[in-house]
């Protein structure tokens, strides 16, 4: 009887997800499809360390001097963490508030403030456009991976 894990020379697909930074790097892998279902979040930083900063700091040195040390320091690249709240003992204190679309400043109720009602419909219409670029973008990359798939007309569990 053969066993169920991978012969040797298989690839195994596997991502880092984040956890403590003295979890070995065998404790912080695991299955992507998995990461995808139960929306783990990734070992960002570990990503841009080991995959980005020395191949982006190689392409942009001809352009830039020291582009890796311009690229990967500063202000722009500070991380932030939401924490999810839905069902914690705080989310009884937490509140949402309507944004004005066009300044967002916090409003009562409709869409816009009264600075911002003059221009109401241009902001309305630059919503919709923005929405239908969302939509485009979304319909384009669901066809590619049907096709990457070749899953035209079955549910889509992407693997590769």
């Amino acid at each position: 009887m053969l066993g169920v894990g991978p012969n040797v020379g298989d690839r195994v697909a596997y991502v880092f997800v984040h956890s403590d930074k003295s979890n070995k790097a065998y404790d912080k892998s695991e299955d992507p499809i998995k990461v995808l279902e139960k929306d783990i979040p990734l070992d960002i930083p570990y990503y841009i360390e080991h995959q980005l900063k020395k191949p982006l700091g190689r392409i942009f040195n001809y352009v830039i001097p020291n582009a890796e040390q311009k690229i990967f320091s500063g202000e722009h690249t500070r991380f932030r963490t939401t924490a999810k709240v839905a069902n914690s003992v705080f989310s009884g204190y937490l509140t949402a508030k309507l944004t004005c679309l066009g300044c967002r400043t916090p409003i009562d109720k409709g869409a816009v403030c009264k600075n911002c009602e003059p221009k109401k419909r241009t902001l309305y219409v630059e919503r919709l456009l923005e929405l239908n670029n969302c939509e485009r973008d979304y319909s384009d990359i669901w066809v590619g991976c049907l096709k990457c798939c070749e899953l035209m007309h079955e549910p889509v569990s992407c693997h590769k």
